[in-house]
């Protein structure tokens, strides 16, 4: 876990702050596995903004296009939240039901962001539910310690 930016560099969408996870199977430092990102915004507005801006973006050499995933039933309590996945093409020498999902999520004043690769000697999808359901209970402690806090 490192703090997500440099003092000198403006972080996405002008977030005020945030955290960026990198997560390494079986310790390699070069091959990551799945990201996340969480940013704080001074409004709910800017939140918002960012998250429709926010765009999910793949090379087309490696990934097929995007299919929305549907996590209705998983309950979150993000005010807003979308979770698509790609296919590797497939001459990328990846298995067959390897994929990349993107999930974005907003909390109030708070986007939480989830890269991962999906694979069956890595993540499942209901791995990946899983593991978007854990940060959503977090998330949903992080804006209440947060919630009375003003901005300037």
């Amino acid at each position: 876990m490192s703090s997500y930016d440099l003092y000198e560099r403006v972080l996405p969408g002008r977030a005020l702050g945030g955290i960026r996870l990198a997560f390494y199977p079986g310790g390699s430092q070069f091959y990551i596995h799945s990201i996340h990102e969480i940013l704080l915004y001074r409004t709910v507005e800017g939140a918002k903004s960012r998250f429709e801006r926010h765009k999910f973006s793949y090379n087309p050499q490696f990934y097929q296009s995007w299919v929305e995933i549907d996590v209705t039933e998983a309950g979150f309590s993000a005010d807003q939240f979308r979770v698509v996945c790609a296919d590797y093409v497939e001459d990328t020498g990846l298995g067959r039901g390897d994929k990349l999902c993107h999930a974005k999520a907003r909390y109030d004043r708070f986007l939480s962001l989830l890269s991962a690769r999906v694979s069956p000697g890595q993540m499942s999808m209901e791995e990946v539910v899983q593991t978007l359901q854990t940060i959503d209970k977090h998330m949903i402690k992080c804006v209440d310690s947060y919630a009375d806090r003003e901005w300037k």
